[in-house]
């Protein structure tokens, strides 16, 4: 009883000392419990099928994530523990003069262990279980479900589950605590305070040469993912790129120390300049026992800042997509590869009136065909841009190009989906022909095809391009801009030697009401209707035909969007608090061991704001540092993202960013401000 006495009197005493160790427990916890709740908070929503399966697959991800943020989580409490021992080991070494054991040493460091764990858990889960009720709002708008039967949601199942991976965490702290104190000696408990990590200083002019070697290999990945990126044809070369950044991220930081110093020495006059000096070395010292630790904060830092601006950045262009690509109810295609199969086969009308889908219920229907020939191909199609092709883009690409049939369209089938659509229609001469495409990096490609008024034989006649640049433009409903292209040539053209290619009909739900809209809607996109449709058996008289339905795409979309908003800020989250708490027990700790430098300053007479100020400025850059050069690799990072959601668009990317900037900001200001003064503290004892 009394060493429990004695460790709440402890606690009570160095709540200062625990407030990161209690904001980052906290913040874990709270994290760790809203985003395990969400499967407790959807079972509630009203959402399609199709919608609930989303969410399903979206739960059993952040479940599995859960995993990998406790290992974070848990290297981070232990990392927070040994910075307490460290700074407690002088009150340990004069508990055993005072004749204490070290059993009972241990007794008092699991007490206090167990009351920050159970005041961390307890403040944590009261947290979480008030924030995720806001977190039911957030995830009922993004999937647009009826609230009606919302209620305030308590998850027993995440509440288990949230102490279970803690306790498992506390008890390895507890072992590793009892470790640490049954090996100590009484000698070094005492003089813990006095030992400083060795520094050695590294020659000034490597460290230069080691920091223009890993500037110039940064530049060269920076240069292969965006610039050069069609020549990375295989895993391997991406994570070749990929090792060079981490590689250039860790000689960045092992040279930053030297150079800083040999920069700061060069420039007189500011080094010498009240207490600048002092500042840049221990703002050295500080960098030299950071690099490992400050290059993995860097790393997390920027995958936080690409997922984060990513995510939001897709949400937006993915809404905003939803709205102009999805302007019918519903979209029948099929297709096949057999020329001239076209007027054998039922059409998709024929098709559905033998399967017993009544046509009355459609409106605005239109329906047309598509051709293509062998002859035709996407590299015939933008002719001498081939060989401008040929010195950039690799042989897999090229050849795809070359094996790729152009779909061809009527300019008067075009014409009618284009008023339905309410797109811009086109007129052509009896000698013209236009391009519709919407994909961008194929549209680039294209252009250079039209920009050199490439002809295509067509029927034995000629045809040159109307427009010098793609029409924007597509034939199926979706929910991005996939449309890599096809050619719109006039009525006129003789197409007998082309093939069939596809059959579209596209169409609106007549009035009805909205129960029977549902019902349609529902049926048009359940597995008893794909299964009549698409038989697959030898007696089957047309291809596949495939479904798209308005309210499919938009619920797989905002399901999309959802997964990737929600797998964002969990891992964002986490990392932050990680990165920004490593940075700051990092700081506490070189601030308790400078103490002495301190008092120094204080005897010769350097005053209180002077000596404030020099650790301000260290507190600011070593936060920033890490900072800066994640913000350095994300410009560069937010491109490729951009590359990988092309189809999305890039509608809300400034707007993303400037939302993660202040999400990052805040965090890490947050944890700045607490570290500087607590250091302020620590170095005025």
């Amino acid at each position: 009883m009394m060493l429990f006495k004695l460790s709440a009197r402890n606690l009570r005493k160095s709540l200062k000392d625990y407030m990161i160790y209690f904001v980052t427990l906290i913040i874990g916890v709270a994290v760790f419990y809203i985003f395990n709740a969400m499967d407790d908070q959807t079972v509630l929503l009203k959402v399609s099928e199709s919608t609930n399966s989303v969410i399903r697959l979206m739960n059993n991800m952040l479940s599995a994530i859960s995993v990998f943020v406790s290992f974070v989580l848990g290297f981070l409490i232990v990392y927070a523990s040994n910075f307490l021992l460290k700074r407690r080991k002088k009150e340990f070494g004069i508990y055993m003069i005072l004749g204490m054991g070290k059993r009972q040493i241990s007794k008092i460091l699991f007490f206090e262990t167990m009351l920050i764990g159970l005041i961390s858990l307890a403040v944590g889960l009261f947290t979480g279980v008030i924030l995720s009720q806001g977190m039911s709002v957030v995830i009922a708008n993004l999937f647009d479900a009826d609230m009606t039967d919302f209620t305030f949601i308590l998850s027993k199942k995440a509440v288990l589950k949230t102490i279970l991976y803690f306790l498992v965490m506390y008890v390895f702290v507890l072992l590793m605590n009892t470790f640490v104190v049954g090996k100590a000696k009484l000698i070094d408990l005492l003089n813990a305070s006095k030992k400083t990590e060795r520094i050695r200083v590294r020659n000034p002019w490597i460290c230069a040469g080691a920091f223009l070697f890993a500037s110039v290999i940064l530049a060269d990945a920076y240069y292969n993912v965006t610039t050069n990126a069609e020549m990375l044809t295989s895993e391997w070369d991406i994570l070749f790129q990929i090792a060079k950044g981490i590689v250039g991220t860790f000689l960045i930081f092992w040279s930053l120390s030297g150079l800083l110093l040999m920069l700061a020495k060069k420039n007189k006059k500011l080094y010498y300049k009240k207490v600048h000096m002092f500042t840049v070395r221990e703002l050295a010292s500080r960098i030299h026992t950071t690099v490992i630790s400050g290059s993995i904060i860097c790393l997390m830092l920027f995958v936080t800042i690409c997922v984060l601006s990513s995510a939001t950045s897709a949400k937006k262009s993915i809404e905003d997509n939803l709205e102009n690509m999805t302007p019918v109810d519903v979209n029948f295609v099929h297709s096949t590869d057999s020329e001239g199969l076209s007027w054998k086969m039922p059409r998709i009308a024929d098709v559905l009136d033998q399967v017993g889908v009544d046509r009355k219920q459609f409106k605005d229907v239109v329906e047309l065909d598509s051709y293509s020939s062998a002859e035709l191909t996407f590299a015939v199609s933008i002719g001498e841009a081939m060989k401008e092709l040929e010195e950039t883009s690799n042989q897999d690409f090229l050849d795809y190009l070359k094996e790729q049939r152009e779909e061809v369209i009527r300019l008067s089938d075009y014409n009618q989906v284009a008023d339905l659509y309410r797109l811009k229609k086109l007129k052509l001469a009896e000698n013209e022909y236009a391009v519709v495409c919407n994909f961008e990096s194929y549209m680039d490609i294209r252009n250079m095809g039209l920009k050199k008024h490439t002809p295509l034989l067509i029927g034995g006649k000629k045809y040159q391009p109307r427009y010098e640049t793609c029409q924007d433009g597509f034939l199926s409903i979706t929910s991005n801009h996939t449309n890599s292209g096809f050619i719109v040539v006039p009525d006129s053209a003789d197409l007998s030697e082309f093939g069939f290619c596809r059959n579209y009909y596209l169409a609106n739900y007549a009035n009805l009401i909205k129960k029977e809209r549902e019902k349609l809607d529902a049926y048009l996109g359940s597995r008893e209707f794909d299964e009549k449709l698409n038989s697959n058996t030898e007696e089957s008289l047309w291809p596949t035909v495939r479904v798209e339905t308005k309210t499919a795409i938009y619920d797989n979309s905002i399901g999309l969007t959802a997964l990737m908003i929600f797998i964002g800020m969990y891992l964002g989250i986490i990392f932050m608090i990680s990165g920004a708490a490593i940075l700051a027990l990092k700081e506490l700790s070189e601030a308790s061991d400078s103490r002495e430098k301190y008092q120094i300053l204080r005897r010769i007479g350097v005053d209180e704001k002077m000596i404030r100020g020099s650790l301000f400025r260290q507190c600011l850059l070593f936060f920033a540092m890490p900072l800066v050069l994640a913000m350095i690799h994300s410009i560069f990072g937010i491109q490729v993202s951009n590359m990988i959601f092309e189809s999305f668009g890039r509608t809300g990317l400034l707007f993303s960013i400037l939302i993660t900037a202040l999400v990052i900001l805040g965090i890490y200001g947050v944890y700045f401000l607490i570290t500087y003064f607590c250091s302020r503290r620590i170095i005025s004892e």
